[in-house]
């Protein structure tokens, strides 16, 4: 890795390798931050250099420290994707092999989601990093090849890495752009021509309005690019496209065409097929009454073979949706929507056009929803003017609900970052503002032992209690590092779930739990264990600290062996976001959701750190929200009290206690 200044990503990115890796070598290039003894207290060993103008020569520097027979490289807003591990580990023992192109999950580009990166490859005198900017090892794999041509190069089929690199707040103040264009008109008055500089600065180029030199640059690299470079040839033909299609319709249609036939990943190509719909769709709708859904058949055919594809992808979804509406294919179309807010519940989009679909079909309650979703939304990210629009549209058509109480109200919503997610859209679906308060960081426990022993001895366990959807998560990464997962555990061995997040994610897992209990905490489990515990042992995965010991005690007395392991811990990360520290100074925030003692400890360190001896009073007219019991007595311990408790004890009764808190204060 080379870093600078990356101290608030860079426990996130070295966790996300640490049980897959032998060595972390971190180059620092300069930082003023806690980034290098974040590194080191994550087992990384850190070399200083000065940095040397680009990435190439950096990472040709790094590659002098490494002793594994493989390199993974990654960046700091990367992380490793545990499901692509297995994939991968299996690719590595090809004795034939030499680099594995890895897919990498773009978040917030709205272009091209996925992209292919050279990052993984057979430690070798020969492979060395070229080219400005995007360093590669493309050019120096390709040359050895040549040399040596029994050495292969292969796809993972999985998606292994998460960038967050293309967010649009990452990308507003246009320095990533400047630094592209500088690299990019350098390597240019090197090499004319360069099929890979011409791509991306051509694709700069008209993306910032400067349509003649754009394209200018796109078919001269296209004229001098060889079939074989198939990545730039895609690359080139896609902006080629993107930048012909307003005016020469026919011409894009063609180029994206040739794009699409690139041996590319899929998930790589979707651009051109979402793109290529998109405009065949808009030549249809030019086309008015006389166009027949035959017309649409090819666009049909593109965004299924998308969604096909990509499943996870929201905005495939909503084309597919949008393509079979108008093919008058209503049921498709409602399913399509309903497959892309299961995806993604923040797109409005998608809940506006279940509403129209839902209406169109006579169901009035699903339009009703659909439209009063979509206007929540719309107000929440800020969008009044469309959430006005839309209201007024919707109610000439169907009679809408009285406006949620979270509408236009201020959540800070304290949870880990990965799980974020989840309890923002339910937030935002109520019409809240949400401010993230990622107020713990889970990595790995300390060490791996005590859960490896047990996991190798399951067929001497009863029951595997797990409580937590970390816990489910750590269980099968381990599993799966010994070639097993929870879905092929031994017959003998029943699971308990505490909570319906934890029962979902084993089920998704494709291992349901056989056991329960009827309210989401620990306590209810006790109740209720459909056996009696006497002479079972019990295997529970847990976090390694700071966690209740109730469970343990509990089956203890009731006479079961039970065997407590750390699968996973929780810290308390560095700083508060600016945003949320903002809404705190200003007396923005109305209320404030926690969904564990963790969380409210963390939060309170957090927020003393920052605001001093008076942090208190930040939150005197903050709603305390609680998900239960147990964070209730954290708060009046720590806070001095609680507004609200939800009640069932999970996300939506955490949703539904805030809504009371509010209506309260009017």
């Amino acid at each position: 890795m080379i870093v600078r200044d990356e101290a608030a990503c860079l426990e996130r990115c070295l966790a996300s390798v640490r049980d897959f890796v032998d060595e972390m070598v971190v180059v620092d290039t300069g930082s003023a931050d806690d980034t290098v003894a974040i590194a080191e207290r994550c087992g990384a060993v850190v070399h200083p250099i000065t940095w040397p103008g680009d990435f190439a020569p950096a990472r040709n520097r790094a590659l002098e420290w490494v002793r594994g027979a493989w390199v993974l490289v990654l960046d700091a807003d990367e992380v490793l994707l545990p499901e692509a591990i297995p994939a991968l580990r299996q690719l590595m023992e090809q004795p034939d092999l030499l680099l594995i192109n890895l897919l990498r999950r773009e978040q917030g580009a709205s272009q091209s989601p996925y992209s292919s990166v050279s990052r993984l490859f057979r430690r070798h005198p020969a492979i060395h990093w070229s080219q400005a900017y995007h360093s590669l090892v493309d050019d120096s794999v390709m040359a050895l090849m040549a040399q040596e041509p029994h050495w292969r190069i292969a796809d993972c089929p999985e998606p292994a890495l998460l960038h967050d690199g293309y967010r649009p707040e990452l990308l507003a103040d246009g320095r990533k752009a400047q630094r592209l264009r500088q690299a990019m008109e350098q390597e240019l008055r090197r090499k004319p021509g360069d099929p890979y500089a011409c791509a991306k600065l051509g694709a700069l180029e008209v993306s910032d309005g400067n349509a003649a030199r754009g394209l200018s640059l796109l078919e001269q690299g296209l004229a001098q690019c060889p079939a074989e470079a198939v990545a730039e040839r895609y690359e080139l033909l896609l902006h080629l496209a993107i930048a012909t299609a307003p005016s020469q319709p026919q011409r894009a249609t063609t180029l994206y065409r040739e794009a699409l036939t690139q041996p590319l990943p899929a998930r790589v190509r979707l651009a051109a097929f979402h793109n290529l719909a998109a405009l065949l769709l808009q030549q249809a709708e030019n086309a008015g009454p006389s166009a027949t859904p035959s017309d649409l058949s090819e666009a049909l055919e593109l965004a299924r073979a998308a969604t096909g594809a990509a499943p996870e992808l929201a905005p495939g979804w909503i084309q597919l949706g949008l393509i079979e509406r108008r093919c008058g294919h209503l049921e498709a179309a409602a399913a399509a929507y309903r497959r892309a807010i299961t995806c993604d519940s923040s797109q409005a989009g998608a809940h506006q056009n279940l509403g129209v679909v839902s209406l169109l079909m006579g169901d009035i309650p699903a339009a009703r929803e659909g439209f009063r979703q979509a206007i929540a939304l719309l107000t929440s990210q800020g969008k009044t003017s469309a959430a006005e629009a839309l209201r007024q549209q919707a109610s000439s058509l169907v009679k809408l609900e009285p406006a949620s109480p979270l509408t236009g109200r201020t959540v800070a919503v304290t949870r880990a970052e990965q799980q974020l997610g989840e309890a923002r859209a339910l937030f935002e679906a109520m019409g809240a503002r949400v401010v993230d308060l990622p107020a713990l960081v889970i990595g790995p426990p300390d060490e791996w032992g005590p859960l490896d022993d047990a996991l190798a001895e399951l067929e001497h366990f009863h029951w595997l209690i797990l409580s937590s959807a970390n816990g489910v998560e750590a269980v099968q990464q381990r599993l799966r590092r010994r070639g097993g997962d929870l879905a092929h555990l031994p017959g003998s061995l029943n699971i308990a779930a505490v909570g319906r997040k934890t029962a979902r994610q084993l089920e998704d897992l494709g291992a349901p739990a056989d056991f329960v209990p009827p309210a989401y905490v620990a306590d209810s489990l006790i109740e209720h264990f459909p056996v009696s515990a006497w002479g079972l042992r019990l295997l529970l995965p847990r976090v390694q600290s700071g966690g209740r010991t109730v469970l343990a005690e509990a089956f203890g007395e009731a006479g079961a062996r039970v065997v407590e392991v750390a699968a996973y811990e929780t810290r308390c990360p560095e700083a508060l976001p600016s945003q949320t520290l903002l809404a705190l100074e200003r007396g923005h925030l109305d209320a404030i959701t926690f969904s564990s003692g963790k969380t409210v400890s963390h939060t309170c360190q957090l927020l003393q750190r920052h605001f001093g001896s008076d942090w208190r009073q930040r939150l005197d007219s903050v709603a305390v929200i609680s998900i239960g019991p147990q964070t209730t007595a954290r708060c009046r311990q720590e806070l001095g009290r609680v507004d609200a408790e939800a009640d069932p004890h999970d996300l939506n009764g955490l949703v539904a206690a805030c809504c009371r808190a509010l209506s309260e204060q009017g």
